[in-house]
């Protein structure tokens, strides 16, 4: 519940939920570009994380092949 209230989609409204299959409605909801920066967020720092686990070995064992 907390995840739909972070994004906006948490409402008690009673408010039609019509839709339209018209292809030039096409309209992005604000939640989406919300979940977008997270998971991109969540992606980027994996990958810095993997990125750093790389370069730390490397030194270290460039490290212990020079002594």
């Amino acid at each position: 519940m907390w995840l739909t209230q972070a994004i906006d989609l948490h409402d008690h409204s009673d408010h039609d939920h019509g839709h339209s299959h018209d292809i030039s409605d096409i309209t992005i909801e604000p939640y989406l570009w919300k979940m977008l920066a997270a998971t991109v967020t969540v992606w980027i720092f994996f990958d810095l994380q993997i990125v750093l686990q790389w370069v730390t070995t490397t030194i270290s064992r460039r490290r212990n092949k020079v002594s």
